[in-house]
């Protein structure tokens, strides 16, 4: 079961982190989390109107999931052992939600999580289905102008990590890099039942490395390697 690697993970004295939408919550669940040393939940909104709008959910689901995040902050307080592992509220910029950057941190920070991330999304990707190419220069001022009251509410407490370094002036993506070493940092499992080689593609076949329980025969092996010295960023990559 995919959702006991943490615990057993940590049993070899080593670390794992989750990304989540975190709609799927229980006890056992939010217990197991606290053996990760790092989970994050992708919210990308502040209200519950916008949240529907991205993530094509009923808005009550907002409200489940930020209760979601205070049962996972409350179970870390009671548990000693997980007192290393952080907790992100994570904010894609969306044409969607762009002016609720500043209020999505402020919530975060009332939850008690650790780190409130984001970062815009690339318009351009072949899988984005917005009508919009490219951000307009105001809303890229209001992307730099909430980021800067974002940084404002850092304490020692909570981080805030606001990304531009992946984009050009105008927030369009490039590369300086012709081959990307990172994905094995992370293992992609989808709800398909298979692993892909990164969050940017997902469900494409191209990029599928096998099944997800069987992630002992090809996980660092040549199949593995040579996938991801096959990929071309700038031709390929979000």
């Amino acid at each position: 079961d995919i959702w006991t690697l943490p615990s057993y993970i940590a049993s070899l004295g080593k670390e794992s982190s989750v990304v989540t939408n975190g709609t799927i919550m229980n006890d056992t669940l939010t217990k197991e989390l606290c053996y990760c040393r790092w989970v994050g939940f992708s919210i990308d909104a502040a209200t519950s109107e916008t949240y529907a709008k991205v993530h094509g959910a009923h808005e009550d689901t907002f409200f489940k999931v930020l209760d979601n995040i205070k049962a996972l902050v409350a179970q870390r307080e009671k548990e000693s052992w997980s007192y290393k592992m952080d907790i992100a509220f994570k904010f894609l910029v969306l044409p969607e939600n762009i002016t609720e950057i500043a209020q999505a941190c402020s919530i975060a920070k009332s939850l008690g999580v650790n780190d409130f991330h984001a970062r815009p999304a690339d318009l351009e990707r072949k899988d984005y289905k917005g009508k919009k190419a490219q951000y307009t220069q105001e809303e890229i001022d209001s992307i730099h102008k909430q980021y800067a009251e974002c940084q404002a509410m850092t304490t020692n407490n909570f981080r805030v990590f606001t990304v531009t370094h992946k984009f050009d002036p105008e927030l369009h993506v490039q590369h300086n890099f012709q081959h990307c070493y990172a994905s094995p940092l992370v293992l992609q499992a989808c709800t398909d039942g298979n692993a892909y080689v990164c969050v940017d593609h997902r469900i494409e076949p191209r990029f599928c490395l096998g099944r997800t329980e069987k992630v002992k025969t090809w996980w660092g092996r040549d199949v593995h390697r040579k996938l991801v010295q096959s990929i071309k960023p700038n031709e390929e990559c979000a």
